[in-house]
């Protein structure tokens, strides 16, 4: 097996394979089984990605859990769990159709009732559940339907709820009153949850009964045709770099994250190992306040955004790797936001430094 490019949102999206777009026919595995560990710098505190925002958590939780809608490799919201969406003409409705034949770890077929209850979950404990703020009600009125209902048009909702920053997983609606970070774990991912232990690891296996989504032919960003390979995965909690460099140098270890510096040159003549950048950057983004002296006078917010080094750039929205800060529209409220590539990414030391992973050839 060779260890592959790391997908640009997270290492843990590397575990579910992919072909390129020319491919005629869904993804196959080229082989089958075996098990794959994986040096990760991070304990992890929680596998409920509602209810925290680590990337440890979303690295492992991303395998396990789905969501109605993500994003594809370009950063761009995509259908998941949902077959499909309409948005009124109004813009004050979203009905979304839910795939059919998913069924959860725990062999219940997922239906739009468990979507009900997800949502109904993340209201209370989610971390992001400000974006419902704009959000009249929602509903199931048959079992492959979900209906959002808005208060009042917002251009960004599907943006909103398609984020994989704190996402809105879908889990059987009998876990909807699981406290936060208490959630039992059960998904309708590829990998399924095989023992987490906090401080030391958290092994996955291969999910049989997953089915991928056949609308995509390739893994894309965190959705797409998804497939598992490996029989298993384990992610080894090395917190030590020395300790994941020398694991990837013996073979304990067929990837690891976040290489030292001062190993890079030497892992680099390794025939053995393929170093992969990943390019580390955030943008601190200050909006000013609309409802408070002095930046609630319209005059004044233009004033500082035409002011030098105060550009209207919203590049960060799109993904892209900006070095200099950009801010979102005068007319929003005040918040200062870090907004790093794909909306999360690993953190290195500061601004235009990075972070690099690595993984074995073997035969």
């Amino acid at each position: 097996m060779v260890r592959a490019k790391l997908a640009p949102f997270g290492l843990a999206a590397a575990f579910v394979c992919s072909t390129s777009l020319a491919s005629a026919a869904p993804f196959k595995c080229p082989h089958v089984g075996g098990e794959f560990v994986f040096g990760q710098e991070a304990n992890v505190n929680s596998l409920d990605q509602p209810a925290s925002n680590t990337i440890s958590t979303r690295n492992i939780a991303m395998n396990i859990f789905e969501t109605l809608m993500t994003r594809d490799e370009n950063n761009k919201p995509i259908t998941d769990l949902a077959e499909s969406y309409v948005e009124s003409p109004d813009r004050l409705t979203y009905t979304f159709k839910i795939r059919q034949g998913v069924k959860f770890h725990n062999g219940k077929p997922m239906n739009s009732a468990d979507v009900l209850a997800s949502f109904d979950r993340y209201n209370k404990v989610g971390l992001e559940r400000g974006m419902f703020k704009n959000v009249a009600s929602w509903d199931a009125p048959d079992a492959s339907s979900f209906v959002i209902h808005m208060k009042q048009a917002q251009p960004t909702f599907i943006e909103q709820i398609s984020s994989f920053s704190v996402p809105i997983i879908v889990i059987p609606a009998e876990l909807k009153d699981d406290p936060a970070m208490q959630l039992h774990i059960v998904g309708t991912g590829p990998w399924q949850l095989v023992d987490f232990t906090p401080g030391s690891q958290v092994k996955l296996k291969r999910y049989d009964g997953y089915t991928p989504n056949t609308k995509y032919e390739e893994r894309t960003g965190f959705g797409g045709y998804k497939q598992a390979c490996f029989d298993t995965v384990v992610f080894r909690i090395v917190t030590e770099p020395g300790a994941r460099v020398a694991g990837l140098k013996t073979g304990e270890l067929q990837g690891v994250e976040d290489l030292p510096t001062k190993s890079l040159e030497d892992l680099k003549k390794d025939k053995n190992v393929t170093v992969v950048p990943l390019p580390n950057w955030w943008i601190q983004i200050a909006v000013p306040s609309i409802s408070a002296p002095p930046t609630d006078n319209l005059l004044v917010r233009k004033a500082i955004q035409a002011a030098p080094g105060h550009g209207r750039d919203h590049g960060c929205r799109d993904g892209r790797q900006l070095q200099a800060e950009c801010r979102f529209p005068v007319s929003e409220p005040a918040e200062l936001h870090r907004c790093r590539q794909g909306d999360l990414q690993h953190q290195g030391s500061g601004q235009g430094e990075g972070v690099s992973g690595a993984g074995r050839v073997q035969g």
